[in-house]
């Protein structure tokens, strides 16, 4: 049976004699300067042994596990059937290479007393003894936050009623661990530098009393360490599978690292970690001792990364200085536009590999990584794919694999446009649309163009369009349109009648107290509403009026009555209302209508508002 912790947990049978649960993981809270001390200070020697305390070959082996996957994310989750960020918010995790972590002897101390202690109380979660986090725990047991520091805790057991297999249970535990998203997000997370693992044995009751494997996984991260380091292990690669597996370790072998004031000796589980000045190329040397005489002294050159852990193991049966050997081959990925995915390589090797990835036999510039990651498909991604590994030894080329990205195809439309004869053409306009019929934008545009020129007789000419500078991505469909030249429309005389000089100039003083009703009134020192209701008029432009020539006919013939007849009146002959008379002088009211008509002194003025 195997279980995994937090805060929630749900089960279910897997057979007669199994169990499984699963839950979310415990984070810490993290800082960027001093914070408390814990009770207990951390007591680590400063002599120029430096002891990352007793693992178990399976504690090593659980090691191995998280620093693998730590080291190709990407891969790791498609070995397990996942995506890297399945479960999380897309881009939580990257596929970046994180740090491997280091073991800590005070960090086993807290790890393997809560494995205990859940195993001892039938108890499966984070909060332990006294009600105690996994950071008080860690800090009891002397491990000291300050500067920058952060803690987290997985935890995890695997029970059966029958026999228990520790290899395939802790493997079971990591690969569960890795996912569940929580947990995942601890195990890659890359400010952590060193862990403690406690996996203990006993008999746990959860319904039914199970022989058990309980895990426990503490993280940190602490300004009071000695971090980076190099870590790794020394073994004897007894299956040839290139992975350290319990048994396989070298206890009792010196590991030196150039520039560094310390040393270690492996432990019973093969496994090491020295801390190191960081930055620049380090040589890791591995020398017998009286503990493992057989073992030939070897050194490896490693470059490092300011601040980061390095891991560095070394396999005594395999050749000091061979070329890489791939473990695991790309993959080749069928992409849709747009998708973001990864291609990676697993490689072994003694000394510093280097990774140049191909693409159709050419170098893709700056792809340098055992992961290769489209962030966005497309068609400019699909082809055939290698990597070149490289090391001081040799090179080796992967397999070839192919990526495939449909290409989509977008319709590409020059707009229909017309003019008249003997004028220029107009600007080209066009639509793009996209296989579903959504209108979409794109860098760059086509060109379109016609035959039509300026003197072109009137009739229908093609718009051609294509590509231009649009980009070449694409697949496209290019879709004429149609320039219309017509013939200029015939023009009818208007006539707005024959006023004199002095209509005209009426007509002018009228049209700029109307463009300015304010300064009209203020040059003539009224109020605009003299004698008017408050607001009657307002001081807004007013639009110009225009002669028509049955108007000027209808005021003409009114001011010639009125000076023949003495008269000072708005009706005119006959009685007749303004209204009579410019219909008589032919002008036609229709829709909406009316007329104003005013007299001065020895003139008239008329007004007709008629749509």
């Amino acid at each position: 049976m195997m279980g995994i912790l937090p805060f929630f947990a749900y089960g279910s049978v897997v057979s007669a004699e199994d169990i499984c649960e699963v839950g979310t993981p415990a984070f810490a809270a993290s800082s960027d300067y001093e914070v408390q001390e814990p009770a207990v200070p951390q007591v680590i020697a400063a002599a120029t042994l430096y002891d990352h305390g007793d693992p178990t070959i399976y504690e090593q082996y659980m090691l191995e596990l998280v620093n693998f996957a730590r080291a190709t994310p990407e891969a790791e989750a498609a070995r397990l059937g996942i995506t890297l960020n399945q479960g999380l918010d897309a881009g939580t995790l990257d596929g970046a290479a994180k740090q491997p972590l280091a073991f800590h002897p005070l960090l086993f101390v807290s790890a393997r007393a809560h494995s205990d202690w859940m195993l001892e109380t039938d108890t499966f979660e984070h909060t332990g003894i006294n009600g105690s986090t996994p950071g008080d725990r860690m800090a009891a047991a002397g491990y000291v936050f300050s500067g920058s520091w952060t803690w987290g805790e997985n935890i995890s057991w695997v029970g059966t009623t029958g026999r228990l297999n520790l290899v395939t249970s802790t493997k079971d535990m990591h690969e569960n661990l890795f996912k569940s998203p929580g947990h995942r997000k601890n195990l890659m997370n890359g400010r952590f530098a060193e862990i403690g693992v406690g996996l203990r044995q006993g008999q746990f009751t959860d319904g039914k009393t199970y022989n058990a494997l309980m895990g426990t996984q503490n993280f940190a991260l602490s300004g009071a360490s000695y971090n980076p380091f190099v870590v790794g292990v020394v073994f004897n690669d007894a299956n040839k599978n290139y992975f350290y597996d319990p048994g396989e370790g070298i206890a009792g072998v010196k590991v030196t690292v150039s520039g560094s004031d310390y040393y270690a000796i492996t432990s019973e589980s093969g496994g090491y970690a020295v801390p190191y000045t960081a930055g620049g190329n380090i040589v890791v040397t591995f020398e017998p001792t009286a503990a493992a005489p057989k073992v030939k002294t070897a050194s490896f050159t490693r470059t490092t990364e300011s601040g980061k852990n390095v891991h560095v193991n070394y396999l005594i049966n395999r050749p000091v200085s061979e070329p890489p050997v791939i473990l695991t081959q790309p993959t080749g990925l069928s992409l849709n536009w747009g998708d973001k995915a990864s291609l990676f390589v697993e490689a072994y090797s003694m000394d510093d590999v280097s990774y140049q990835w191909m693409r159709n036999n050419t170098p893709i510039p700056g792809a340098t990584k055992n992961t290769y990651i489209i962030n966005s498909a497309t068609g400019l991604d699909a082809g055939n794919y290698s990597v070149v590994v490289s090391n001081s030894s040799g090179t080796v080329i992967s397999g070839t694999v192919a990526v495939t990205v449909p290409v989509p195809t977008f319709y590409v439309r020059a707009d229909n446009q017309q003019r008249y004869v003997l004028e220029q053409n107009p600007v080209f306009t066009y639509t793009i649309t996209s296989e579903s019929g959504g209108t979409v934008t794109l860098d760059g545009a086509p060109f379109l163009t016609t035959t039509a020129v300026e003197n072109s007789p009137a009739g229908t000419y093609p718009i051609i369009v294509s590509q231009g500078s649009l980009p070449g991505i694409y697949q496209y469909v290019f879709i004429p349109g149609v320039l219309t030249v017509l013939n200029m429309p015939e023009v009818t005389f208007y006539s707005h009648g024959d006023p004199s000089p002095m209509e005209q100039y009426q007509l002018e003083l009228i049209n700029r107290a109307r463009a300015n009703p304010a300064a009209e009134a203020a040059r003539l020192g009224i109020d605009l509403n003299k004698d008017l209701d408050p607001g009657t008029i307002d001081a807004t432009p007013k639009p110009p009026y225009a002669f028509n020539a049955s108007l000027l006919v209808s005021s003409e013939r009114q001011s010639k009555w009125l000076l023949q007849n003495n008269q000072w009146t708005l009706y005119g002959e006959g009685g007749s209302t303004p209204e009579d008379r410019m219909i008589a002088a032919g002008y036609v009211f229709k829709g909406w209508q009316g007329c104003t008509e005013s007299i001065v002194a020895n003139y008239t003025t008329l007004s007709v508002d008629s749509v």
